[in-house]
């Protein structure tokens, strides 16, 4: 048992350096970026990357959710199913790299303002790039090879801002930097491609063996569910800020939403290593196991988000003017709504445990709710306030599918997946935290400070992480209460 406790501990530990290194030097490249393209071509720049991101998301089909899933599941059904899993993926690897490569061109040829040559060359080498380096770390993640996972990242992350930062000012334009992204991507999917598979050790006879009609109807499932997912929790509104507003404006709802979603990625791949553990118990039919594990990572990820959303809340105008410079301080109000956004994070390993309970069907139709949620209110909202507008949509939609997840683990998977308690403290402390926000506005940095201060010892004196005696509130009681009670 120590064991696995401590190869769970050293997974993830990998899998949080990845996203740290990834979220770090996304948002150094992402300030840089800002600061040398200014607002217009900086937006034109965030334009052609959703596209590559969403366009590789409806090519892929679901491959990478069942790369990270079933690479972990039939390493315990034996040489034979591996196998004819791994000709499976390799086949449809080839397929959707392909498509990446024709049609985000195509697509950014008739929707965006790239249609120079070289432009359409460099959106094909990053869609190639994006979609290479996203199949081989996906194999990765199954595989549980986290320590190339995060070598990966620090390649790219290294090669990309090299590459910026040494490129000469007159070349300075969107084009090339798409160009110089596709070659870093190529670059750091190496790390990933030439992993070794390691021996067989465990075969378990309850793992059920290869199929692929069983595996084609999960990636459909996953690939509909992940579709839908990017635009909840990525940046599809992106498309409705660029039709009805204009470049500046993408580039400013873009700079808030890039701080927000540097928050989720680290979350979401700071717990990457749970995915392939929870598909491995899952295998092996140990769901008092996983129910045990989401309960105890909730818990974290309630914390952990709490404390980042708290940050994006309380200081949004100050980390905005800092990272991308005074020309972007318009999209503080932007951030601070998304950083409310931030708490629907805490529902990823509950999602996670539901998606294998249901075979990815209950994340599909949750995330196709969610969507229609927020186009239905981010159309509107544009039109009438701005990016304001798009920023709300977005937070009540991700607000949304948090609370139906968590409703439906109680109620069909188990009532101890979740602790009931520190969903209602988070609750009342962000409450209270958004209305004395609201009342203080823009004051002294040092009232904000004493403000985010009070807030997380909040968290550390209410919320309940792991035994119930290492709470700092049940510390105090032990050690001063009751001292005081037989003292006196």
């Amino acid at each position: 048992m120590e064991s696995k406790a401590l190869s769970l501990i050293r997974e993830t530990a990998w899998s949080g350096m990845a996203a740290v290194m990834m979220s770090a030097g996304r948002l150094a490249i992402a300030i840089f970026l800002a600061r040398r393209l200014g607002p217009a071509q900086f937006g034109d720049f965030v334009f052609i990357q959703w596209l590559v991101e969403i366009i590789f998301l409806l090519c892929s089909f679901g491959l990478t959710g069942v790369g990270s899933r079933f690479f972990a599941e039939y390493r315990s059904a034996g040489l034979g199913d591996f196998q004819d899993f791994v000709l499976w993926y390799r086949q449809r690897a080839i397929f959707v790299v392909m498509m990446a490569a024709i049609v985000t061109p195509t697509i950014a040829y008739i929707f965006a303002d790239t249609k120079s040559f070289f432009g359409l060359i460099s959106v094909s080498i990053w869609a190639i790039g994006n979609a290479v380096l996203a199949i081989a770390t996906a194999r990765a993640q199954g595989l549980q090879f986290f320590k190339r996972v995060a070598i990966s990242n620090l390649l790219f992350v290294t090669s990309t801002f090299c590459g910026v930062y040494l490129l000469p000012k007159q070349y300075n334009s969107a084009e090339v930097m798409m160009m110089i992204f596709g070659i870093a991507t190529l670059i750091s999917s190496l790390v990933c491609i030439f992993a070794v598979v390691p021996k067989f050790s465990d075969v378990f006879s309850n793992v059920p063996t290869f199929s692929s009609s069983a595996v084609s109807s999960y990636a459909t499932n996953v690939w509909i569910s992940a579709t839908i997912s990017a635009m909840v929790w990525s940046r599809a509104e992106i498309s409705v800020v660029r039709g009805m507003l204009n470049t500046t404006d993408v580039a400013l709802y873009s700079t808030a939403l890039t701080l927000s979603g540097l928050v989720s990625m680290a979350v979401a791949l700071g717990t990457g290593a749970l995915g392939p553990k929870i598909a491995h118990l899952w295998g092996q039919g140990l769901i008092h196991e996983i129910v045990g594990l989401s309960r105890t990572v909730t818990d974290i990820l309630i914390f952990i988000s709490g404390v980042a959303a708290g940050l994006l809340i309380i200081f949004s105008g100050e980390i905005l003017v800092i990272a991308f410079g005074p020309k972007y301080d318009g999209a503080s109000l932007v951030l601070a709504v998304l950083g409310v956004g931030v708490m629907g994070l805490s529902s990823g390993c509950v999602n996670t445990v539901i998606q294998y309970k249901t075979n990815g069907k209950f994340s599909r139709n949750v995330n196709l709710l969610g969507g229609i949620l927020l186009f239905s209110l981010v159309i509107p909202l544009v039109w009438k306030f701005g990016i304001i507008g798009a920023a709300v949509g977005r937070c009540v939609a991700q607000l949304f599918v948090a609370t139906i997840t968590f409703v439906y683990a109680l109620r069909y998977v188990s009532k101890k997946i979740i602790n009931i308690k520190n969903i209602f403290w988070i609750t009342f402390l962000f409450s209270l935290l958004i209305l004395i926000s609201t009342l203080i506005g823009n004051s002294e940095i040092l009232k904000k400070l004493m403000l985010y201060f009070l807030f997380v010892c909040g968290l550390f004196c209410f919320l309940k992480i792991g035994p119930s005696e290492l709470r700092p509130i049940s510390w105090c009681k032990s050690n001063f209460y009751y001292r005081f009670k037989v003292l006196k």
